[in-house]
C-alpha cells in the first residue's frame, strides 16, 4: 500500500569537503564549522600537515562531541 501512495525518488549524495585543500570561506560553510573553527583548520594543517581523523580533536575549539558525525561528511 505504501508503495502506492509514496515514490522514492533519487537520494542527493551529500557532498564531502577536503580538509586538505578547502579554503577558510569554503569550511565557514560547513553547517558544523563557523569563520573562526575553519580558520583553526588551516592554521593546524599549515603548521602540522594534512589532516587525518585522528588528528581532528587537536585542533582548537573543534567540536569533539560530534566527530563521528563531522567525519562523514569530510575527505582526508
Amino acid at each position: 500500500k505504501l508503495n502506492k501512495n509514496f515514490r522514492i525518488g533519487n537520494t542527493a549524495q551529500a557532498k564531502k569537503i577536503k580538509i586538505n585543500e578547502a579554503t577558510i570561506k569554503e569550511l565557514a560553510v560547513f553547517p558544523y564549522f563557523n569563520y573562526k573553527l575553519a580558520k583553526n583548520i588551516v592554521v593546524y594543517r599549515s603548521m602540522n600537515g594534512n589532516i587525518n581523523f585522528g588528528s581532528l580533536q587537536n585542533i582548537k575549539d573543534f567540536p569533539v562531541d560530534k566527530i563521528k558525525i563531522i567525519a562523514l561528511y569530510l575527505e582526508f
